[in-house]
């Protein structure tokens, strides 16, 4: 048998390793895709369409009362996962600014 038989096989035993490793990942993720659970996302503007940065996003489970908050990024994003399926009140606030709410 020759050494760099032995090494090779090794080698390619790791590789096989870490493409299952990736594999796994892969399916977990799939999973959590179906497990049933949702998002709200979006961006938040003023009335003149300019983004705003640090606002506060809260979305309130309306059968639980559970709350999730996120803040906007500088670009004025925001995205709330995982949620489960159900009714939310989605409040955004910002210093500066109004409040407002809206149920989803």
């Amino acid at each position: 048998m020759r050494p760099d038989g032995n090494i090779l096989f090794k080698k390619c035993s790791r590789r096989g390793f870490g493409l299952f490793v990736v594999l796994l990942l892969i399916a977990t993720v799939a999973k959590a895709q179906m497990a049933g659970t949702g998002a709200i996302s979006g961006t938040v503007t003023d009335p003149t369409g300019a983004v705003i940065a640090k606002a506060m996003v809260i979305a309130t489970a309306v059968d639980t009362n559970v709350n999730t908050t996120r803040i906007t990024t500088t670009a004025g994003d925001y995205n709330i996962t995982p949620l489960l399926p159900g009714v939310y009140a989605v409040t955004v606030t910002a210093a500066g600014f109004e409040s407002i709410s809206r149920k989803m």
